[in-house]
């Protein structure tokens, strides 16, 4: 399927759903960010807080113990949950699935092996729940990808929609564990690379242009960035795509729209987009001073830029 950007962008504008008075609480979206540990709270405040000016109603964070505290200094918006620790981590999360959109897995997850269980153990409770997994989308970054290739079953037969963020080092762990060789040819590797690990998996290759690969289709996002390459830039992508993907999931399900391109790759694309133009405006602003806090100002911005032009 040949596609511009220029039409992925204006094909774009139907995915945020109208404003109304109408509306109540939730309804533009309920994501929820698995991730938080001792060592990094950042990346799961960066990813909720991103999904809440992207336009979701609700953000919650599922952290260790040890996070939560440190999460609800940065921002009262955020609902703090540390339960991926807990002894009763297991019943206390999947009791709360049930109003949740979609599930953004990895931002500061660590290496845990028993967080990684418990997390598992979700996905497979999700997946077992025929509502549930054809309404929440699961999008993974960071840890989260890690998580994947050390469990390649996982989402082979996941019925909602999958996404994967992998920088260059990370796009070569899940090559070695899915393709048995960290050898990358776009787009043929990347396209055999995503139907190996979901029918509905959708992959991010981030790097000097993002990659864009499902269902055996390559679409390249060119929207100029920063020079700076600062940490916490990737858990802006995974926080919008967070409630993108959610908005795609109602485009795919009212079914009143142009048919040129899946809902799901307007979701990614437009993740790319608004991540690359809040990076270009906070570096345009700060120059070689920018961090990511500075890119979380210009969401708004890049929002109406993105969606408008």
């Amino acid at each position: 399927m040949s596609i511009s950007e220029a039409e992925l962008q204006k094909l774009a504008a139907q995915l945020p759903p109208p404003l109304a008075e109408s509306k109540h609480k939730g309804e533009a979206g309920r994501i929820g960010i698995v991730g938080g540990s001792l060592e990094y709270t950042g990346a799961p405040y960066y990813a909720g807080i991103t999904a809440l000016k992207c336009g979701a109603d609700l953000a919650y964070v599922f952290c260790m113990r040890d996070a939560a505290v440190p999460i609800k200094s940065y921002s009262p918006e955020l609902i703090v949950l540390p339960y991926l620790d807990s002894e009763q981590g297991y019943t206390l999360t999947t009791s709360r699935l049930h109003t949740i959109h979609s599930l953004v897995i990895g931002p500061g997850l660590g290496e845990d092996r028993r967080v990684h269980s418990l997390v598992v153990s979700i996905i497979e409770y999700i997946k077992k729940n025929e509502k549930l997994s054809s309404r929440i989308s699961l999008v993974f970054d960071a840890d989260g990808i890690g998580l994947i290739a050390n469990n390649k079953n996982i989402l082979s037969n996941y019925a909602g929609h999958v996404y994967l963020t992998p920088n260059a080092n990370e796009i070569k762990k899940l090559a070695l564990a899915f393709l048995g060789s960290q050898d990358i040819n776009i787009p043929d590797s990347l396209s055999q690379l995503a139907v190996c690990i979901s029918p509905n998996a959708v992959l991010i290759l981030k790097g000097k242009q993002d990659t864009v690969v499902a269902r055996g289709n390559v679409y390249t996002c060119s929207v100029p960035g920063s020079l700076r390459r600062i940490g916490g830039q990737g858990d802006l992508l995974s926080g919008s795509l967070g409630v993108f993907s959610y908005w795609a999931t109602l485009l795919d399900r009212n079914g009143k729209r142009e048919n040129s391109a899946p809902a799901a790759i307007l979701a990614a694309y437009s993740a790319c987009s608004i991540t690359r133009l809040c990076s270009q405006f906070a570096f345009e602003a700060k120059g070689r001073s920018t961090i990511t806090s500075d890119m979380i100002a210009q969401i708004g911005k890049a929002f109406e830029t993105y969606f408008t032009r």
